[in-house]
């Protein structure tokens, strides 16, 4: 286990989520879950219409992703990026993976 900077404890594993807590949150259990790595075609079927959050993407030469683990999902997009600053994940991708209304603009 090491401590973290802002009292926070964390165990570290690779190929593991990691849950941070709080030091003095009078837990000394630290949350772990094992971190299933999917393609990109298991993920779009799993998530049909919903916004999602990888972890530690690994994508090809024209910089798609084409597997990783999933950090988060929802059809709220916004609660994905609240998510996202929450885990603070070192290396991540937010990908939606539905179809948008004929009346959609992009903005880039």
């Amino acid at each position: 286990m090491r401590r973290l900077r802002a009292g926070f404890c964390v165990q570290l594993r690779r190929d593991w989520n990691i849950t941070r807590l709080p030091a003095d949150s009078g837990s000394s259990k630290i949350l772990t879950q094992m971190a299933e790595i999917l393609n990109i075609d298991e993920i779009k079927s799993r998530y049909d219409g919903e916004w999602v959050l990888i972890g530690d993407p690994v994508a090809d030469e024209s910089l798609t992703v084409v597997r990783g683990s999933v950090l988060w999902h929802s059809k709220d997009r916004d609660e994905v990026y609240r998510k996202a600053r929450e885990l603070k994940p070192v290396h991540s991708a937010i990908l939606f993976f539905g179809h948008l209304p004929k009346d959609a603009a992009i903005v880039l």
